[in-house]
């Protein structure tokens, strides 16, 4: 009876130790095979933060949206009568020292209106250029000549930077040195000594070409038009996960 009961309790230490190993393996494996796991762990001891860096430039270049828009009642008169007007425009432009390369056709545009109590029904022809302007004090000079050679239609005007190289390196120094501010702040609040950062991640950049609405174009040929880039904002954002030694 005495051998019975040792042969019971052996059996079901047995079992135990067999159970326990399973349940062991299991956790090990779900470990190394679940990336929740591994990340909450490697980021145990560590500060993030985010930095921003904004610096301003004076831009370099701007971009005229311009063109002709005419009407007939055949469309082959209002689309003859369109391109002599562009020609014209495009012409003058070259003449105030538009290189070809900067002229683009951006928009080339056909519809029907129909009658009205006013007017009879028409083609109208919309024919618009994009003019990227190297010289941006040149701006409204070039404005004016093309509507007195023929444009109608100012559709906008923006500007931008060409080369933001410098910009963005400046904005990025603010960046990192924000991100860093912050880092030690939290530490020193959190009562732990700050290390190396181990992760850094740039966000997206800001600053590209700001639109300014252009006045109709009947106003602008009236004397010479004062264009006013003003200034453009570079922005450079980080987010910077730092070691907690």
């Amino acid at each position: 009876m005495k051998s019975a009961s040792w042969r019971i309790i052996s059996i079901v230490t047995v079992l135990s130790l067999v159970l326990v190993g399973m349940y062991t393996a299991n956790a090990r494996g779900q470990s190394r095979l679940d990336p929740q796991a591994d990340v909450s762990a490697a980021e145990v001891g560590m500060i993030q933060v985010s930095g921003n860096g904004t610096v301003e430039g004076k831009p370099d270049t701007a971009y005229i949206s311009l063109g002709f828009q005419g009407a007939d009642a055949s469309v082959v008169v209002a689309q003859q009568q369109a391109a002599s007007q562009l020609n014209a425009v495009i012409a003058r432009l070259k003449e105030l020292g538009v290189a070809p390369r900067d002229i683009q056709t951006s928009g080339y545009n056909i519809w029907r209106e129909e009658k009205t109590e006013q007017t009879a029904a028409r083609f109208v022809v919309s024919n618009t250029v994009q003019v990227v302007v190297r010289n941006v004090a040149s701006s409204g000079k070039l404005l004016d000549g093309a509507v007195q050679a023929g444009a109608n239609s100012v559709q906008g005007i923006s500007f931008g930077i060409e080369d933001r190289t410098a910009l963005e390196s400046a904005a990025r120094q603010k960046a990192m040195a924000s991100a860093d501010a912050k880092a030690q702040e939290l530490a020193k609040l959190g009562g732990v000594q700050l290390g190396k950062a181990i992760y850094i991640v740039e966000g997206d950049t800001g600053g590209g070409p700001v639109p300014l609405m252009g006045a109709p174009a009947a106003d602008m040929a009236r004397e010479v038009t004062q264009i006013e880039p003003g200034q453009l904002s570079v922005q450079i954002s980080v987010t910077v996960k730092y070691e907690i030694n």
